[in-house]
C-alpha cells in the first residue's frame, strides 16, 4: 500500500490513465479497422509511420532531452526554444528533400503508393518536434495530466479519422491523414497548457543565451541524434526490410502485431520511463547517483511485467483469431513468438534514460548501433538462408531479446554512479 501512495506511484497513475484511455482507443477499433483496411493499406501506413519515426528523432537536435537536467528553470526555457527553432528549421529541410528527390525516394523505398504521402512527412515531423518538447516541459514540472490529456486526444482524433476514411474505402492515405490530425489536436492541447509559461518562455530567448546552452548541450544533437536515428531505424528499417525480403500482406501482419501489443507496452514504458527520469535526475543532484531510483524502478516494471506478459503468451493466439477473425490467425502465431522479445524489451528500454541523467551519449550510441547491426545480420541471414518469415521471427526475438538484457545490466551499472 506504501508503494500505491508514493509520489512515483501517482505519477504514473496520472500518465497511465491518459495512456490506457489512448491505446484503449485504437486497440478496441482494430477489430473494425480490419474490416475496413487490407493488409496493404496497413502496410503503406506502417512504412510511412516508419519514416516519420525515423526523421522526427532529428528535428529536435535531441534539445526536448536535455530539458529535465539544467536546475536553473530560465536554462530550461532557453533549450525548450532550442528544440523548438530546430523542428522548424530541420522541417523545412525535409520538405524541399522531397520536392527534389520525391521520385528517387519513393524507387528506393520499392512502394509506388507512398509517393504521394512523402509529401505530408515533414508535416508530421513538425508537430512531433513541437510535441515532444512541450512533453519534456510539462515532465520536468511534473504537469502529467498535460501529457495524458495531449495523448487521449491525438489518440481519439486519429481513431475517429481513421473509422470514417476506412468507411469510405479511402485506403492507406486514409489512416495517414488521420494520424496527422490525431497529432495536430496533441499539440493544440499541450500548448493550451504552455500559455502561463509563455511569458517566461519569451523572456529567456535570446541569441546569447541560445549560444551558450546550444553550446553547453551540444553532445545531445552530436551524439543523442546519432544514435536515436540509429534506434529508430533499428527498429524501422524491420518494416522496409519485411516488405521487400516478404511481402506487404506479411508486413501487414506485422504491423498488427504491433499496433496491439508492442505499442500499448512501449507507451506504458515510456510512462514509467518519464518518471524514472525525473527521480533518477533528482537523485544525481543530490548523491551523484541513480541507484535507488533504478532499483526501485526495476522491481515495480518486473512485477507488472512478468504476469501480464505470461498471461499474453499462453492465450494470444486464440485472442487473435478470435478478435480479429481468422484471416489473421497468423499475426496471432507472430505476437506469440515476439512476446518474450516485447517483455525484455520493455523493461530494458524504460530504464534506458539512464544514459541521459549521466549524459553517457556516445554509450547510447554504440547501444544503438548494436541493435541496427544485429538485426541487419538477421535479415542478411534470412536473404542468404531462404528463411521463412516463422523462423526468421523466431532467431530475431531471441537475439535481440538477449541484446536488451545485456544492455539493462549496463544501465544498472550505470546508476551506480
Amino acid at each position: 500500500m506504501k508503494i500505491l501512495k508514493s509520489e512515483f506511484a501517482r505519477n504514473v497513475l496520472t500518465l497511465m490513465t491518459g495512456n490506457s484511455i489512448a491505446l484503449a482507443i485504437p486497440v478496441l477499433i482494430s477489430p473494425i479497422l480490419t474490416r475496413l483496411y487490407t493488409p496493404d493499406d496497413f502496410g503503406v501506413y506502417a512504412l510511412y509511420m516508419s519514416l516519420v519515426a525515423v526523421f522526427a528523432v532529428m528535428a529536435t537536435g535531441r534539445y526536448e532531452a536535455a530539458i529535465l537536467l539544467p536546475e536553473d528553470e530560465g536554462d530550461a526555457h532557453t533549450l525548450s526554444g532550442i528544440s523548438l527553432l530546430l523542428t522548424i528549421i530541420t522541417s523545412l529541410l525535409v520538405f524541399i528533400i522531397i520536392l527534389i528527390f520525391n521520385q528517387q525516394i519513393t524507387t528506393w523505398l520499392g512502394d509506388p503508393n507512398i509517393s504521394l504521402w512523402l509529401y505530408l512527412l515533414p508535416v508530421s515531423m513538425f508537430l512531433l518536434g513541437i510535441f515532444n518538447t512541450l512533453n519534456s516541459w510539462f515532465n520536468r514540472q511534473k504537469e502529467y495530466r498535460w501529457i495524458a490529456s495531449g495523448k487521449v486526444f491525438q489518440s481519439g482524433f486519429t481513431s475517429a479519422g481513421q473509422l470514417g476514411f476506412g468507411l469510405g474505402k479511402s485506403g492507406g492515405g486514409g489512416l495517414i491523414i488521420s494520424t496527422i490530425a490525431g497529432q495536430l489536436a496533441a499539440v493544440v492541447v499541450l500548448f493550451s497548457g504552455f500559455r502561463k509559461y509563455w511569458r517566461a518562455f519569451r523572456g529567456q530567448l535570446n541569441s546569447e543565451r541560445i549560444k551558450i546552452l546550444a553550446s553547453r548541450y551540444r553532445e545531445f544533437p552530436t551524439y543523442s541524434v546519432a544514435g536515436a536515428v540509429v534506434n529508430s531505424l533499428a527498429f524501422n528499417l524491420t518494416y522496409i526490410l519485411i516488405s521487400a525480403l516478404f511481402s506487404s500482406t506479411v508486413l501487414g501482419f506485422y504491423a498488427l502485431v504491433y499496433r496491439v501489443l508492442a505499442t500499448p507496452s512501449a507507451v506504458f514504458g515510456s510512462a514509467v520511463s518519464q518518471v524514472y527520469f525525473e527521480q533518477a535526475s533528482s537523485e544525481k543532484k543530490k548523491s551523484g547517483n541513480s541507484r535507488e531510483s533504478f532499483r526501485k524502478t526495476l522491481k515495480r516494471l518486473i512485477m507488472l511485467g512478468v504476469p501480464v506478459f505470461l498471461l499474453l503468451f499462453l492465450i494470444v493466439r486464440y485472442l487473435f483469431t478470435f478478435i480479429f477473425g481468422e484471416e489473421w490467425a497468423t499475426a496471432g502465431i507472430y505476437a506469440q513468438i515476439l512476446l518474450p522479445f516485447f517483455l525484455v524489451r520493455f523493461t530494458s528500454a524504460s530504464l534506458s534514460v539512464t544514459m541521459t541523467v549521466f549524459e553517457k551519449l556516445k554509450q547510447a550510441l554504440v547501444i544503438h548501433s548494436a541493435i541496427i547491426l544485429a538485426t541487419l545480420i538477421i535479415f542478411l541471414l534470412s536473404y542468404w538462408q531462404q528463411w521463412d518469415f516463422r523462423f526468421f521471427l523466431s532467431v530475431y526475438s531471441i537475439v535481440l531479446s538477449g541484446l536488451y538484457a545485456v544492455f539493462l545490466f549496463y544501465y544498472y551499472r550505470l546508476s551506480k554512479g
